[in-house]
């Protein structure tokens, strides 16, 4: 059966259907619940029915408003729904609070990136959007930079990837 037949079917008994159920703000749910219904949102992502995706991962942030990871998914869940306003409310609030978050900086320059794309009748808020699109792609790569940096200053992690390279380039060799 299809995810929404099974979840329709399940609604009036089911803990986890509750906790799902439209209107349900109150209502709290055990931490496998929540692990079940965010597994239910993964798959909607993975089937790329983004709709129900979306509204699986809601109803996840009325149960933890301050999840990252949900509220990142569905960042992302809205932009592949073209919903780019919402997936970069989503973005901003996320950094407000982590203002480091590569992946939300990542999806919300790549948004204002699209928007400034699409026909904009201003050409100053097509030029802001785009500057301000390089400015959260910027931030972004100077963190994977640092990161990537940062791991390779920790012990043995930088021999253990030259070990790695030097393996792969003999094994070329001898091919």
């Amino acid at each position: 059966t299809s995810p929404s037949s099974s979840s329709s079917s399940a609604s009036s008994s089911s803990p986890v259907a509750a906790a799902l159920a439209p209107g349900m703000v109150g209502v709290t749910a055990s931490e496998t619940e929540l692990n079940h219904l965010k597994s239910v949102a993964d798959k909607y992502f993975t089937k790329g029915q983004y709709r129900k995706a979306v509204l699986a991962y809601t109803r996840l942030l009325r149960q933890d408003p301050n999840n990252i990871a949900i509220r990142s998914n569905r960042a992302q869940a809205l932009i592949n729904d073209g919903k780019l306003a919402k997936a970069i409310e989503d973005c901003d609030l996320i950094l407000q609070r982590h203002p480091n978050h590569t992946k939300s900086l990542y999806r919300r320059g790549m948004v204002l990136k699209l928007m400034g794309e699409q026909e904009v009748d201003d050409d100053s808020l097509s030029l802001q959007l785009f500057e301000d699109a390089h400015s959260s792609l910027k931030k972004a790569f100077a963190l994977l930079v640092a990161e990537e940096k940062e791991e390779e200053k920790q012990p043995g992690k930088g021999q253990q990837q030259q070990q790695h390279q030097q393996e792969e380039a003999s094994q070329r060799k001898s091919n």
